[in-house]
């Protein structure tokens, strides 16, 4: 398996740990992955908020992860958004 570009390797590593799920065992080009695990509606806020801040004070983790300049938290907390969407954990109901 190829490895993750370093930021979204730690951002998945985020993601397991808060669902304490087995990080050791993701393996991104199965299908469905994102389908695995699920949290709670507060859990994910913590994670947006968490990885919004993490984007935003880390230049280098905003230049691999997002083509965007400057330091805009709005268009991080969207694109973090956008992401959650795609590939955060199932909600808890």
């Amino acid at each position: 398996m190829k490895e993750l570009p370093k930021h979204l390797n730690k951002i998945m590593h985020k993601m397991h740990t808060m669902v304490k799920g087995n990080y050791s065992k993701f393996n991104p080009t199965k299908k469905n992955w994102y389908s695995k695990y699920s949290w709670t509606l507060k859990q994910e806020i913590k994670f947006e908020d968490w990885m919004v801040d993490y984007i935003y004070n880390n230049k280098e983790a905003k230049d691999e992860l997002l083509d965007i300049h400057g330091k805009n938290k709005n268009l991080i907390r969207r694109a973090v958004r956008f992401f959650l969407l795609n590939y955060g954990w199932k909600i808890k109901r």
